[in-house]
């Protein structure tokens, strides 16, 4: 298994597990103010979710959330990189991210870019799954053009087409870590109460959104979320 670089490695070093919060929002005094009222534990990556990088810019968002998590914290800038991956990697170190996302259904050339800018700015590279048709092929394609992080992503379309359950989600999650040597990352409609099992079924780096962002208490939602992490092995 490839080893994770940079802040992120450490975090599943140190915690086992990584709890991600994904700000899906538009406008960055949210994504701000939301991330200012979650509890300090080493174990919090905070993502700058997709709708926020398009509209407010990686040179603007990064900055302000690393005013949130000081110089120790983790950013991941969640740019489903489909093209130019080298350059958009350099634009997410410059502005002060430690990892970013390519597609997993994207070609052989842009991976194999994404990886190699990864390594040179020892940046974390996750593979999304979030449009692959065919999840297993695009997985191991990834693995073998040397990803580290597989992440299994059902979209929000997805999610609203044909639902999904925790026991779903846990029994792909289970699959797909038996059969990668990388670790496995999990996203897509998950609530405070799934992340132990997804952590137990081999998930290493949970993802919330939602469940987080629009709770009437966000800091008690990844409460929640942090204990069933803890029951699976969780250190921190």
């Amino acid at each position: 298994m490839a080893k994770i670089a940079g802040k992120l490695g450490r975090v599943i070093d140190e915690c086992g597990f990584a709890l991600q919060i994904a700000l899906d929002y538009t406008e960055l005094w949210e994504a701000v103010s939301l991330a200012a009222t979650l509890p300090k534990n080493p174990g919090l990556v905070l993502e700058a979710g997709t709708p926020l990088i398009k509209s407010q810019g990686l040179r603007d968002s990064l900055p302000a959330l690393r005013g949130v998590v000081g110089s120790e914290g983790v950013i991941v800038a969640d740019t489903k990189t489909a093209d130019a991956s080298d350059v958009e990697g350099g634009a997410v170190a410059r502005w002060g991210g430690d990892a970013f996302t390519v597609l997993a259904s994207s070609h052989d050339a842009t991976i194999r870019r994404a990886v190699e800018a990864a390594e040179r700015l020892s940046l974390a590279l996750y593979s999304d799954l979030v449009i692959s048709r065919d999840i297993v092929e695009d997985a191991r394609r990834s693995v073998e053009l040397g990803v580290p992080i597989v992440l299994f992503h059902l979209g929000l379309d997805i999610q609203r087409a044909v639902g999904a359950t925790a026991s779903s989600r846990a029994e792909v999650v289970r699959r797909l870590s038996r059969s990668l040597d990388a670790l496995l990352a999990v996203a897509g409609g998950i609530k405070p109460g799934e992340a132990g099992e997804l952590a137990s079924s081999g998930a290493s780096i949970i993802i919330i959104g939602g469940a987080v962002t629009k709770s009437a208490s966000p800091k008690s939602a990844v409460i929640e979320a942090l204990a069933g992490l803890r029951r699976a092995g969780f250190k921190c």
